[in-house]
């Protein structure tokens, strides 16, 4: 089923590339199907694009530490914790700062 949840989430972006909500499920849909180093692309190139979408941060991070790039987690995970402080986003700065910790122990 993951599959074609993927091939749909492709069509989509097709029609609405420019969708960061398509990005990040066709993301999760990579994570859920073990394509982590891909699922770790899309989501950098996502927040390179639109670095204002706050929900990829987390993930992408622990893609990045899956595939044991550690700079690239504190960058992107330095960010996160930046845009969600501007962004008054308590509970996603608890979870990115959590993460950040838990590398640092």
């Amino acid at each position: 089923m993951t599959g074609k949840r993927l091939e749909e989430l492709r069509k989509f972006l097709e029609e609405d590339p420019d969708d960061p909500f398509l990005k990040y499920a066709l993301a999760l849909e990579m994570i859920a199907m073990n394509q982590h180093e891909q699922a770790c692309k899309e989501l950098i190139a996502l927040l390179d694009k639109q670095p204002e979408y706050l929900p990829a941060y987390y993930i992408a991070a622990k893609e990045s530490l899956h595939l044991n790039q550690r700079e690239i987690a504190t960058s992107l995970l330095q960010r996160g914790i930046a845009l969600a402080r501007k962004l008054d986003k308590n509970h996603t700065l608890s979870e990115l700062m959590g993460l950040l910790d838990e590398m640092e122990n």
